[in-house]
């Protein structure tokens, strides 16, 4: 298949980007600048396509057109920019993605991948987000989960167009190479620091985070699907900041220092078993995968 991938110089879609194309897809790669491509040059002998497009003013008449499926990874590197940036972020996450769907549908594209977030059910203590549960329409998400939120509401009204209609909401990918200002992340580099991690309750919030590697082959397992699906993509371990810092510990060799901070924690923990199912997501146990992440990374 011909692929199109935006979002292609990001964590994820470099990634999924050489996966697809090691298994023999052509892939035309979205990137926003040139220095993303320069993140390629391993990938030589890859088929893969490099076009440089601002998503914020994204012109379709330039992409090729016989494109067999899209993957929608792309997110405004602005997204907590809020209010100064928020036309930018409306621009890449709701325009973009309206003007990818509809110019799908005049070329014929069978297969359209949406990736949103698991962010918008919006955090609940004690709660195991179901795909079926109500989302979080009543209560302000940030602007940024607002417009992927909006964004997963226009694509369900194009989906009866697609053989393949898919909405994927992951939950806190993590992995080597990963932004310094991502959530485990940004936990890796306060461990290591000595800087404290604010807990709220006992042991603060609980998630179940998914390592990259996982997620890039739930995502590319989409495209054998039939018909239109929704799923989290999320790991198997469901952790509380707590654990989470003394993994993380752990694997630095440094203890961890955490703070009370007033308040009450809130959980953003998935169910995975379609994700499981439907697309044989791979579940490395957060051990290893922070392990792996420390040790590719130094961080």
């Amino acid at each position: 298949m011909k692929i199109l991938i935006t979002g292609a110089g990001g964590f994820v879609g470099k990634r999924l980007c050489q996966y697809l194309s090691e298994k023999g897809h052509e892939v035309v790669a979205i990137v926003r600048s040139v220095s993303a491509v320069s993140d390629y040059s391993d990938f030589a002998a890859k088929k893969i396509e490099f076009l440089k497009f601002d998503l914020a003013s994204l012109d379709c008449s330039k992409l090729p057109r016989n494109v067999d499926a899209i993957y929608t990874l792309a997110q405004s590197t602005h997204f907590r920019d809020f209010p100064e940036k928020a036309e930018d972020v409306f621009a890449v996450n709701l325009e973009a993605n309206f003007h990818l769907l509809q110019w799908a549908l005049d070329i014929g594209v069978r297969r359209f991948i949406h990736v949103s977030s698991g962010g918008i059910y919006g955090g609940k203590l004690g709660k195991v987000f179901q795909e079926d549960d109500s989302l979080a329409v009543d209560s302000p998400l940030g602007f940024y989960l607002g417009s992927k939120l909006c964004s997963e509401i226009i694509f369900q009204n194009y989906r009866s167009f697609f053989e393949t209609a898919v909405i994927l909401r992951p939950f806190f990918i993590y992995g080597p190479g990963q932004r310094r200002d991502m959530f485990i992340s940004r936990l890796v580099d306060s461990v290591r620091k000595g800087f404290p991690l604010q807990l709220q309750g006992k042991n603060g919030l609980r998630v179940n985070p998914i390592f990259v590697d996982d997620a890039v082959i739930a995502f590319a397992n989409a495209l054998e699907l039939s018909g239109f699906h929704i799923m989290n993509i999320a790991g198997p371990d469901v952790l509380s900041l707590r654990r989470i810092g003394e993994i993380i510990g752990e694997a630095v060799g440094k203890k961890p220092v955490f703070e009370k901070k007033e308040g009450t924690p809130v959980d953003y923990v998935a169910n995975t078993e379609q994700a499981v199912k439907k697309l044989s997501q791979p579940m490395t146990a957060f051990t290893e995968g922070i392990r792996r992440t420390v040790d590719d990374t130094g961080i």
